[in-house]
């Protein structure tokens, strides 16, 4: 006790000596000082003994709150101070309200915490340090974080940003806080997971900052866009790739409204290809697609996709579609309707293809087609008048033949009945050998004479001055003929012959009045296709034109007009003959034809000639022997093979009549048989072409072998792919055409041998 009143004693010892030293002088008032102070110090030290006992409880407790324990309480007892008892109790009462604020906190916190985790973005509070103050439990799980204390407390930047992202968000985190750049809203930034996966985030920021107004952190609100960003990234490269595809679609693809004119809400940029016009005019309506069909194909076009779009079913149409400069073009187009919800019509969808090329491509096969089936039909039609021919120039042969030798053996008198008979059988049957002449020629098979060039000019004035006697009156003939016209390769006679046969049908479209026009001209052919062949021709043509204003050709009639027999006159007016044999004249000699007719406005046939080149040099003109006449050459032995008894009597009657010994057969094996028996005794050989087991060449072929150079004479009355300068190659002397005439072939025959021994 004593030592706890020393302070209160020295106090008072140093308030004494800082007394004035008249003060000290009164002892009594001294003393008196001096006991006061010792009994004042003596009874605190009992006071605070006293308090300090008794207030111990209620600090401890003060204590333990401060510590944290909320759940202290100080509990004093009633027997002591009241006062004191009382403070214990208000500590009591503090301590149990900060307990319940305490708990209210936590419960809030608690509340608060499963708010967050229930929310579907990550939320999350960075401190001034960018350390995790706060984080819920999408961020754990974002994170990869086993549980969220994990999470909390460790830097963002330096644990959860990718190194190569990490400093650059720094440095953008510490210039929000120092207030030098403020805060971005949004942004998309990459985190890196616990796993080292790294994931795209969608952040939302917004500064937080104490009551002063200083930041002191960031709320931050995060998407997983990840997936998202990969969606639309496959949208975009999808998209890209639908783009590429229907751009390079070698075709239009659309979407247009159902009806006419059909405008387009969608349209890729190959239909500028197609009309010219750019894509963006067909989207803003400026120009419609329906326009553009052609009109005598609208009506089509529209039935089509009205019934596609009624039945339910793709539709599909061909069409021409005007391009930019008025040229049309060929197109394809398919498509469907698409429906909306209640199953109307909403949509036209559909893809359009120009078919330009295929659609030519199809009529230059349908050209090639006819042309097949008219060089079918032609070969056809030559093998029979061929095979007509062969018959009845055997027959021809006969007749004429032996009403020949019965004129000259049994008609001595010319003026006599039965030498007048004979004449009318041989002028009947050189008609018929004209006719069968005329079959040879549609048939092309006929072997003729080399065309040598010639000039056109002359033949043509020749051949008007004979029609100019042969057509009426009343006919007019106009010519316009082309001095300076180039030369043509064709025998002059079948040059007669095409310009009369073709002047004496105008005629007779005429009706005995009207006008004829023969012209000849040098004309550049482009892209043309021949009415007969079908083939396309091109170049430089002598043009030879014979038209006429009759009554024209029907279009049904004009297909058959260069058939064999064909006729639209009455019976005996006509063969039908005439223009088969120009046909076969003008396509011998390399030529083509054009015809143009309308009913009742004429008609008018085109014929060209190929021109002979430049440096060509015409022939010398060959000199023909007077048939029939006395020449003083030797006689021999001659070999004689044809299968048609007729004839084969015939020829042996007129060689014999000459003075020539004959041995004929009708069987070409059995020739050979004796030929080879007899090498030396014959000194030609004349021989038919077709004949059954040896075609005449094959006979010739086979004597030369066994005796090379024999004189050999061949008669054919058709034989595809035979002529003069073929028979030459093969050894043949003479190729003569039935009917053989007599003194053709004893001439022939005279010749041949002669040129043998004289060679």
């Amino acid at each position: 006790m004593l030592a706890a009143a020393l302070p209160a004693i020295a106090a008072l010892v140093v308030v004494a000596l800082q007394l004035p030293a008249g003060a000290l002088t009164q002892p009594v008032l001294l003393l008196t000082a001096l006991a006061t102070l010792i009994i004042l110090a003596i009874g605190w030290q009992i006071g605070a003994a006293y308090l300090m006992d008794t207030l111990l409880p209620v600090v401890a407790t003060v204590q333990r709150v401060a510590e944290g324990d909320l759940s202290a309480r100080t509990q004093p007892e009633r027997s002591r101070d009241d006062k004191i008892s009382k403070l214990a109790h208000e500590v009591d009462r503090m301590a149990e309200a900060l307990s319940r604020r305490d708990r209210a906190l936590t419960e809030a916190r608690d509340r608060a915490q499963a708010y967050l985790d229930v929310v579907g973005v990550m939320v999350l509070v960075l401190n001034s340090k960018g350390n995790i103050a706060l984080a819920n439990r999408k961020v754990c799980e974002m994170l990869g974080c086993g549980q969220l204390h994990q999470c909390l407390g460790g830097n963002w930047f330096d644990k959860w940003i990718p190194a190569e992202d990490r400093e650059q968000a720094r440095a953008s985190f510490a210039r929000n806080l120092a207030g030098t750049e403020s805060p971005v809203e949004f942004h998309e930034g990459h985190i890196l997971t616990a796993s080292g996966q790294r994931r795209l985030i969608a952040w939302h920021v917004s500064p937080l900052s104490d009551t002063a107004g200083h930041a002191i952190g960031l709320l931050c609100a995060g998407e997983d866009i990840t997936e998202k960003r990969r969606t639309e990234q496959a949208l975009l490269d999808s998209r890209d790739r639908y783009q590429a595809l229907v751009e390079n679609i070698p075709g239009v693809v659309y979407r247009c409204a159902v009806a006419y004119p059909w405008r387009m809400e969608f349209i890729n940029r190959q239909i500028e290809q197609i009309t010219g016009i750019a894509a963006e005019r067909f989207l803003d309506h400026s120009v419609c697609y329906g326009e553009l069909v052609h009109p005598d194909d609208l009506a089509a076009v529209e039935q089509a996709v009205a019934a596609g779009v009624a039945h339910r079913h793709a539709y599909a149409c061909a069409y021409r579609i005007r391009r930019n400069g008025g040229t049309w073009r060929w197109v394809h187009e398919q498509g469907q309707a698409i429906r909306d919800a209640e199953g109307h019509p909403a949509w036209l969808d559909g893809v359009i293809v120009d078919i330009t090329e295929n659609k030519a491509l199809q009529q230059e096969q349908e050209r090639l087609q006819a042309q097949l089936q008219q060089a079918q039909k032609m070969e056809a039609l030559g093998q029979l008048t061929g095979g007509i021919a062969h018959d009845f120039n055997n027959i021809l042969a006969a007749v004429l033949g032996f009403a020949k030798l019965a004129l000259r053996r049994h008609a001595p008198d010319p003026n006599s009945e039965l030498a007048e008979y004979l004449r009318e059988v041989v002028t009947a049957g050189e008609r018929a050998r004209d006719l069968v002449a005329r079959m040879l020629t549609f048939s092309r098979s006929q072997p003729g004479r080399v065309a040598q060039p010639l000039a056109a000019q002359p033949l043509i004035k020749e051949a008007m001055k004979m029609l100019t006697a042969t057509i009426p009156a009343g006919i007019r003939i106009d010519t316009h003929i082309d001095g300076k016209a180039p030369d043509i390769a064709i025998d002059p006679v079948d040059l007669h012959q095409i310009l009369v046969n073709l002047a004496i049908n105008a005629r007779d479209a005429l009706d005995g009045k009207g006008r004829i026009t023969i012209s000849l001209a040098r004309t550049q052919v482009g892209q043309q296709v021949c009415t007969t062949c079908h083939e396309k021709f091109t170049g430089e043509y002598l043009e030879l034109t014979v038209a006429d204003d009759g009554q024209g050709i029907a279009p049904e009639v004009l297909p058959h007009i260069f058939e064999p027999f064909f006729t639209t006159k009455a019976v005996g007016q006509g063969t039908g003959m005439g223009l088969v044999m120009v046909h076969g004249l003008v396509h011998r000699a390399g030529g083509h034809f054009q015809v143009e007719s309308s009913v009742g406005q004429g008609s008018a046939f085109h014929i060209f000639l190929p021109v002979v080149l430049p440096g060509v040099g015409k022939a010398a003109p060959a000199q023909a022997t007077p048939l029939g006449a006395a020449i003083d050459k030797p006689k021999g032995h001659v070999l004689i093979v044809d299968d048609e008894t007729a004839i084969l009597k015939l020829l042996c009657g007129c060689l014999e009549a000459m003075g020539w010994r004959v041995s004929g057969f009708a069987s070409p094996r059995q020739a050979l048989a004796v030929f080879r028996d007899a090498l030396d005794d014959f000194v030609a050989v004349i021989s038919d072409q077709t004949m059954p087991g040896m075609t005449g060449g094959d006979l010739i072929r086979s004597i030369h072998e066994l005796r090379p150079h024999l004189p050999a004479i061949l008669c054919t009355g058709y034989s595809d792919g035979l002529d003069e300068a073929t028979a030459r190659q093969q050894g043949i002397r003479r190729l003569l055409l039935k009917p053989v005439d007599g003194d053709e072939l004893l001439a022939a025959l005279e010749q041949a041998v002669t040129e043998e021994k004289n060679p």
